[in-house]
């Protein structure tokens, strides 16, 4: 049996020695070394023992993980049960020094491939729970602030494993371990996301709820529209609404709001209780609250753009509406007057989004327009009132597809040009957004979406004979 001193120097060799060949030779020996069944042991007593530095407790966790996905089948039932507490107690005594944040995650996925192939365990959630925050745990460095955390991240990567292609097991096998792990827990879990934000508000637990809510939302083992009343819902649309918002919370509460409305997308196939879940989460909290948050689009910037430090929000709220858009083109055709706000702030996010972040729409004006005409006349009131959406939108091309001023010299307000490459993607941009332009002509009519652009051509001659000449050909 290797001996855990001898497992530990061929780790330190791995990570610290400055020779090539001792480190090649090391990690050879470590991938033959996991591959063995005294591998089980000697790993757990290296995460065990205090005085191994985080590297050799994390290739220990990450030993133990590959056994668990690989070789579960080497231990007994009973002893996976063994197992599976230690493996616990390990995450529960471990501490906050540096590196063991991965060490953690490490045991959480370890856990979560043991939920997922262990029938016999019924509850992880809720086991894991009473392991981590209950009495009894013995003594140990984690905080029990630090062991709520962990439980959240188990619970966030759980519904991730169940998906995990490593893992033995039938396409039944894991449809029915998903109903027992994800569907029929999926409550207790939104509740213990709920106890998370009320206990502690700051941005790194706000960013690992949203990380787990979305995870569970994204595997559709939960019903939307509880989905979309939960606390976690409401910690992201708010999130989305406020300016000040932490950058990662922000972007986690993007994810989070993106993943809800993915689950309401139109489907012909839709039971109608499905179809009751999705109205409600619709009408009753998703679109509304993206109103709000479409009002924030282009706050604090001028001209109808967005500020300079504001541009990573405006990508987000973009995709989010993006997001929507695509999932409720159905409803849009259907109910114009409802969703027009909706289409409004796409327009607006054409109008005002950094250059990189409009092609996101490109795709969402195409089969709006393709539903549109498939399923309205030229005299219905969808058709009328998404017209107007679709003439405000070939104003903004126009604006869009001007060459900056001075593309082959400086630029008049002194800054440089544009490079090569810079005017390589501005050409394929007006390439693509010329594939836009064509859906608004058939939406508004040749004649309508014609007269538009000779208006702005003359208003440019005319700008431009006001200065002096030139500038028009932009």
């Amino acid at each position: 049996m290797a001996a855990v001193s001898e497992v530990a120097a061929a780790v330190r060799a791995l990570y610290q020695s400055s020779d090539a060949g001792e480190r090649s030779q090391a990690h050879a020996w470590l991938e033959q070394f996991r591959r063995t069944s005294e591998a089980w042991t000697v790993a757990d007593m290296l995460l065990g023992d205090g005085t191994q530095d985080a590297a050799v407790h994390l290739f220990a966790a990450q030993t133990l993980r590959t056994k668990i996905v690989d070789s579960l089948d080497e231990v007994g039932a009973g002893a996976q049960q063994q197992l599976r507490d230690a493996l616990a107690q390990r995450l529960r005594q471990l501490g906050s020094g540096p590196g063991t944040q991965a060490v953690a995650t490490q045991l959480c996925l370890a856990l979560a491939d043991i939920a997922v192939q262990m029938e016999a365990w019924d509850d992880p959630v809720g086991d894991m729970a009473s392991a981590l925050l209950g009495d009894g745990g013995g003594a140990g460095g984690a905080s029990e602030a630090q062991r709520a955390a962990r439980l959240v991240e188990f619970a966030g990567v759980l519904p991730e494993e169940l998906c995990n292609e490593r893992l033995p097991g039938t396409g039944e096998f894991f449809v029915r371990r998903a109903s027992a792990l994800l569907t029929r827990r999926a409550g207790d879990v939104l509740e213990l996301l709920a106890q998370s934000l009320q206990q502690a508000g700051d941005s790194v637990t706000q960013t690992r709820v949203l990380a787990c809510f979305t995870a569970w939302v994204r595997s559709g083992e939960v019903s939307v529209d509880v989905a979309a009343g939960s606390a976690a819902a409401a910690m992201a649309f708010a999130a989305l609404q406020a300016d000040d918002a932490p950058a990662d919370v922000f972007d986690a509460a993007v994810d989070a709001v993106c993943s809800v409305v993915r689950e309401t997308r139109d489907d012909a196939d839709d039971a109608p209780s499905t179809r009751a879940a999705k109205d409600a989460a619709v009408g009753g909290t998703v679109a509304p609250q993206l109103a709000h948050a479409a009002v924030t689009l282009g706050r604090g910037g001028g001209g109808g753009g967005v500020a300079p430090d504001a541009e990573e929000r405006a990508r987000g709220l973009c995709r989010v509406l993006t997001e929507a858009g695509e999932a409720w083109v159905g409803r849009i055709v259907e109910a114009p007057a409802q969703y027009g706000g909706l289409v409004e702030a796409l327009v607006a996010c054409m109008r005002a989004a950094p250059l990189d972040a409009v092609p996101m729409m490109f795709d969402f004006w195409g089969r709006l327009a393709d539903a549109l005409l498939a399923h309205t006349a030229s005299c219905d009131g969808a058709r009328r009132t998404l017209a107007a959406a679709y003439a405000a939108l070939v104003d903004v091309i126009l604006a869009h597809v001007q060459h900056p001023d001075d593309d082959d010299g400086e630029d008049g307000d002194g800054r440089p040009a544009m490079t090569a490459a810079a005017r390589d993607a501005f050409r394929e941009f007006r390439h693509g957004i010329g594939d836009v332009l064509k859906d608004c002509v058939r939406v508004v009519g040749q004649q309508a979406a014609l007269e538009r652009v000779c208006q702005a051509m003359d208003a440019a001659l005319r700008a431009a004979d006001l200065a002096g000449g030139g500038g028009w050909q932009r």
